[in-house]
């Protein structure tokens, strides 16, 4: 009797010891620090194989040193500088140390073929539109990564001739007659597309 109530509290022992110690490595880990001295700018990328990445993080001190490694390094590697190059199809973790913190970033590797492209449209025929002196035109533009739509992705315009077409918020506002073109520019998980718009403003 005795030396089953043995084999049953040392059972108990190893599962209390397995399970705190997953509790521990849940927990311990995230894209951002428990006491905030830094944090993943991006928790989670996707790159495609021989594909190299710079990772970011924010810390509360300026050029600090960051430890940098990486989970599973038959996938990719990390080097002391925090850049990540993909070597094999799958999904692993790469970890950033300072000040007694670590934090993690999960990155996913896809094959090249899988790897779904960035792409911008606009709702006018021919991207082209004529505007009106002193109208303004919503740009619309949509953002897919492959075939799904992106509505997080970073947006940004720029006009070659800022005295007949000006951008106010997400809208052209038709200056004076002229033609000028408006560049939309999208960043999204590493990736970057663009598109030219030529806007044609006339007299009403």
């Amino acid at each position: 009797m005795k030396r089953l109530l043995c084999v049953i509290m040392a059972l108990m022992c190893l599962l209390c010891f397995f399970s705190c110690g997953k509790g521990k490595d849940d927990t311990s880990l995230s894209s951002e620090g428990k006491n905030g001295t830094i944090a993943f700018v991006q928790n989670e990328i996707t790159i495609s194989i021989g594909e190299s990445v710079q990772l970011e993080v924010e810390t509360t001190k300026k050029n600090v040193f960051i430890f940098w490694s990486i989970r599973d390094e038959n996938l990719a590697t990390v080097s002391d500088d925090g850049v990540i190059t993909a070597l094999a199809e799958g999904q692993t973790i790469c970890y950033a140390e300072f000040a007694g913190e670590r934090v993690m970033c999960l990155v996913k590797i896809v094959s090249p073929q899988a790897m779904p492209l960035l792409s911008i449209s606009v709702p006018y025929e021919g991207e082209s539109v004529t505007l009106y002196v002193g109208d303004s035109l919503a740009i619309n533009e949509i953002v897919r990564l492959g075939d799904s739509v992106v509505t997080d992705a970073q947006v940004e315009y720029e006009i070659t001739q800022t005295d007949i077409v000006q951008v106010e918020g997400n809208k052209m506002v038709g200056k004076k007659v002229g033609e000028a073109t408006v560049l939309i520019r999208a960043t999204y998980e590493n990736q970057v597309a663009s598109l030219t718009l030529k806007v044609k403003v006339v007299e009403k």
